[in-house]
């Protein structure tokens, strides 16, 4: 091949990411050698030749391209490649495997092309020296004393255990028959050699500081030679876990059918490996106690997981076999109380002997508690591999159940309540978040036994509930109302086991419809019993029981129905309640009819015209009128029995309007909230024009806006503006206009105050109100959210930029200490509206371009939060592509402050204590910082490299510097340069804080 197409090679590589003309040229260019007449050596020799002459970030570009381009070649000419030629490239990509500067991905790719390779060329005829020679291959890999043989041969395996266990016929242009011979004979003669090389390569070296990234790779491949859909016939064990009975003829599996567990031929490899179980315990304890990454305890978990699952009788029925299960539990879990025979017997022992390590919020991230999990997790699994009606099975779900609801009531019983109220109310709020993230496996425990455990949990429950009052009482009923409702919820995603079994679903269903009473029970007794808005939030859970239950009765909606209503009027204070309730039963078809037709809806109707009536109307909390005008205007609208209520709702708002008072237009903007709320189609035609009228009515020059109205704009811009034409869409971003017109009408003195002399910030008055405001200004920055024509981007981009400059003098670095989730929302603001919108930046005034450098500015000082820190890196990046992408002419005021943001960045990453969360995106604002004024950031180096005396290491710091500027602005040199600053970092930075 000549130099010329090596030089053609190399330049569309480089240039294949960029945009415009030249990028999709590249493209375009790379995609005719894929199709070309066998461009390998082509490939190869531009490999060879970047190895020898390119940056290592445009040298990796190279490579992964080649490999990428050599790839789909190979899969569209493999008939007509002889066997020589195939060895050829092997070799080739095998030579390349050893460059010591392949990056992760190079690998990846590389491995991944063998793999197919071997897949693509795999015959039954010689499969066993087909598979001897890959095995082989690995042996020699991970036996090695090289850290790269080591590296190279664990994501050989990852990429093998990949492509074998497709069993599609969409790659390689293989028909669906070989997929499925492929990944037969590759499970017969490769998965567990495979598999003991691997756990051999991790025994040796998992106790390796510097081979953690690898030992995470070992532990994926394991798991997934654990995961694999085993096709292997049994003929003498079930394929499902019969809980270590002999096995008889009687219960033999058909022939043919499919395995999704390890089969009995893996058993002697299992305890071949000798104490197999306990090593990756042992594993398991040194990473949690460690403080290792998360994703390495996770693997070895779920490794542990599959192991203690495994198909059929694990172990062998002699005396050495019930050693190896005592060893089994000790290994897991570091105890065990009980017997150890059989296999669930003992895990059931250790199960209920671990309860209590949950019984107590204090028990939280210890290794007690991270075993009761593991315990509840290997159960579970168990559970799903047991035959229905397995009576050993549901006697142990039911008594582990059992014990671990009364461990959960003794220590609310037991609990410390001496404390103030607010600590009382957060001690109850911690348990039940603890108890929460162990629901689902709890009430899985329930379900082979669920008529028992449901009687069981409402009895006590109602005999909880008519205790008399003490704070131990009340937390007895929380945690029998969440336990019930999590029994009784069909939490079950597509494919999973249903929580209720079917035989207690169909008659009787008494235990069912009794537990349910028994909670409409709770609602009455507990709503009369409680005065603390605290309390009544604890039993939330209740609100939702309805709506995730199915074949509930008729009766039992109707009783509710009432129920609600007489809450509501006996106990105002339980309102916020009984409204859930019923917004929850509207949002369900099924349930919204029949609760139209019942005499409970029309009295419940009734209450809210008898409220609305008075003048001035009752006081009740605005979240409350909003989900009760939600409710009622969801059912008027959407059934057509009860239309007129919709007619009534209109009629108070006008009257409402008249009176022109801050408490009247409150009410309204509440009503009109809920209204909003009624998402879709046929709800947006039918509740926009009354909104849309009381806008023009109230939003005026010298209205005040308040929390409601503006809680009321942004549910209308969520729920029913994408359903809306472009008039009407116009119509309402122009009330908006309107909105932060009188809002700077209103606030201006006190904005120009603060902005002189520093009097106190408007954040400090109302933190939700300002929230508010800024989502608002959010929704009319987001071009998806109106992008319906010119005039109304036209209209929604003027009034998120006038807002912005109202916002923008108020930040300050006591604001962004005091409230910096205000601050983050007028930091996202900014880069929203300079991606949406960018002719506003263009056009801002000196004054204003000013005030969003200082506003970046206090965002990345030392004594801020971590997140306010992140969104204003986010507006920078967009402040600085924007300057990228229009020029340094356009907004010269803007452009001169990009050298600060370069030293500042800099000064960030090579001498400041910074998370490791924060250097990517550092990195990302670093680059097109870089870009816009690349002289200026020469000069910011050389004055960084002035502090190093060293010659020699001055010179070296300068290059590395050098590397960092070299590169295209396209996305994907923007991820290699991130790699390549945290090198530099890691190599420099030592040198640049030595004086």
């Amino acid at each position: 091949m000549s130099g010329d197409g090596v030089d053609l090679l190399l330049a569309a590589c480089a240039t294949s990411g960029a945009a415009g003309a030249p990028g999709q040229q590249a493209r375009q260019w790379l995609l005719d050698l894929e199709r070309s007449h066998r461009p390998y050596q082509l490939c190869f020799q531009a490999i060879s030749t970047a190895a020898g002459s390119q940056p290592e970030s445009i040298r990796a570009t190279v490579v992964f391209q080649c490999l990428s381009t050599m790839l789909h070649a190979l899969e569209r000419e493999w008939a007509s490649l002889s066997s020589e030629e195939i060895g050829w490239i092997e070799r080739e990509v095998e030579q390349l495997l050893r460059c010591e500067w392949i990056s992760t991905p190079v690998l990846n790719q590389a491995t991944y092309m063998l793999a197919v390779v071997a897949k693509r060329s795999w015959d039954v005829r010689d499969e066993e020296q087909r598979a001897r020679a890959v095995t082989d291959k690995l042996a020699h890999l991970l036996s090695s004393v090289d850290h790269t043989s080591h590296r190279i041969g664990l994501a050989l395996s990852h990429s093998l255990v990949t492509e074998f266990s497709s069993r599609h016929g969409s790659s390689l242009n293989l028909r669906w028959e070989s997929h499925v011979v492929c990944h037969r004979s590759f499970e017969r003669h490769v998965l567990q050699p495979m598999f003991c090389l691997l756990l051999h390569w991790l025994q040796v070296h998992s106790n390796a500081a510097d081979e953690l990234r690898l030992v995470e790779k070992a532990l994926s491949v394991l798991l997934a030679c654990l995961s694999w859909s085993f096709e292997e016939t049994l003929s003498t064990e079930k394929l499902a876990l019969r809980c270590m009975q002999p096995v008889s003829p009687s219960n033999e599996p058909e022939v043919g059918q499919v395995a999704f567990r390890p089969g009995r031929t893996w058993r002697e490899v299992l305890l071949g490996q000798g104490s197999i179980i306990d090593f990756f315990a042992s594993l398991h304890g040194r990473l949690f106690r460690a403080r290792l990454p998360g994703s390495h305890c996770r693997l070895v978990r779920q490794v542990i997981i599959q192991l203690a699952s495994l198909t059929g009788r694990v172990f062998p029925v002699d005396d050495d076999g019930a050693a190896r299960r005592m060893q089994l539990m000790e290994s897991l879990y570091w105890t065990c109380s009980g017997n150890a025979d059989p296999f669930l017997d003992g895990l059931g022992n250790l199960t209920l002997a671990l309860v209590p390590s949950c019984s107590e919020a204090s028990q939280l991230d210890t290794w007690m508690s991270e075993s009761f999990d593991i315990a509840l997790d290997c159960w579970s699994v168990c559970l799903a591999h047991s035959p229905t009606g397995n009576a050993k099975v549901a006697e142990g779900c039911k008594t582990i159940f059992n014990r671990y609801v009364q461990y959960r009531l003794d220590a609310a019983q037991s609990a410390n309540y001496d404390s103030e109220p607010d600590e009382q109310f957060c001690h109850l709020q911690s348990s039940l978040i603890y108890n929460d993230e162990q629901l689902r496996s709890i009430a899985l425990l329930a379900r082979p036994s669920a008529g028992v455990c449901l009687t069981h949990l409402s009895a006590s429950l109602l005999e909880a509930a008519g205790a008399p009052v003490s704070d131990d009482a009340h937390e007895r009923v929380c945690i029998l109302a969440t336990l019930l409702i999590n029994v009784l919820a069909d939490e079950a995603h597509p494919g999973e086991l249903s929580l209720i079994p079917e035989n207690v679903l169909q008659e009787p269903v008494e235990p069912v419809h009794r537990a349910i009473r028994s909670l409409l029970a709770v609602v009455d007794m507990q709503c009369r019993m409680l005065s603390t808005e605290e309390g009544r939030s604890s039993l939330s859970p209740l609100s939702c029981v309805l709506s995730e239950i199915e074949n509930t009765p008729v009766e039992l909606l109707i009783e509710f129905s009432y129920g609600v209503v007489f809450v509501w009027q006996f106990e105002i204070d339980a309102s916020k309640l009984a409204s859930e309730m019923v917004l929850q039963l509207t949002s369900i078809q099924p349930l919204r009819a029949i609760l139209s037709r019942s005499h409970g809806w029309q009295s419940f109707v009734s209450v809210v015209h008898s409220m609305l009536s008075n003048s001035p109307p009752l006081s009740v909390p605005s979240e409350v009128l909003v989900m009760l005008s939600a409710a009622v205007s969801r059912v008027s609208i959407l059934e057509a029995s009860v239309a007129s209520h919709f007619d009534m709702l209109c009629s108070h708002i006008k009257r409402l309007c008249q009176h022109r008072g801050h408490e009247h237009i409150d009410i309204v903007a509440d009503i009109l909230c809920g209204m909003a709320q009624c998402s879709g189609r046929l709800c947006s035609l039918r509740t926009f024009p009354v909104i849309i009228e009381v806008i023009d009515l109230v939003v005026t020059e010298h209205c005040t806006p308040t929390t409601s109205l503006l809680a009321m704009f942004n549910a209308v811009a969520v729920a029913i503006v994408p359903f809306l034409d472009h008039d009407r869409a116009v119509r309402f971003f122009r009330g908006c206009l309107r909105l932060i017109n009188a809002f700077s009408a209103t606030q201006a003195d006190r904005i120009k105050a603060f902005s002189q002399d520093g009097s106190p910030s408007l954040f400090d008055d109302d933190d939700d109100y300002f929230e508010a405001l800024l989502c608002l200004l959010n929704h009319c920055a987001a071009k998806d959210l109106f992008d319906f024509g010119p005039d109304s981007v036209t209209v929604g981009s003027d009034a998120a930029f006038l807002g912005l400059c109202l916002l923008l003098p108020m930040l300050s670095p006591s604001s962004l200490q005091q409230h910096p989730s205000v601050c983050t929302k007028i930091y996202d603001l900014l880069s929203e509206l300079i991606v949406s919108s960018p002719d506003k930046i263009a056009m801002i005034a000196p004054a204003q371009q000013e005030a969003v450098v200082h506003a970046i500015e206090f965002s990345l000082s030392t004594s801020v939060q971590e997140k306010v820190t992140l969104a204003g890196l986010h507006a920078l990046k967009s402040l600085a592509d924007y300057l990228l992408e229009v020029g340094r002419e356009i907004s010269p005021g803007l452009t001169g402050s990009i050298p600060r943001f370069q030293q500042r960045i800099l000064q960030m990453i090579l001498f400041e204590q910074i998370s490791d969360a924060l250097f990517n995106p550092l990195a990302d604002v670093l680059y097109p910082l870089i870009q816009v004024d690349t002289d200026a950031f020469q000069s910011s180096v050389r004055g960084f490299i002035s502090q190093v005396a060293d010659q020699r290491t001055r010179a070296r710091i300068a290059d590395g510097f050098n590397v960092l500027v070299t590169g295209r602005s396209d996305q994907r040199n923007r991820f290699h340069f991130r790699d390549n600053a945290r090198l530099f970092v890691q190599e420099c930075r030592s040198f640049l804080q030595t004086k």
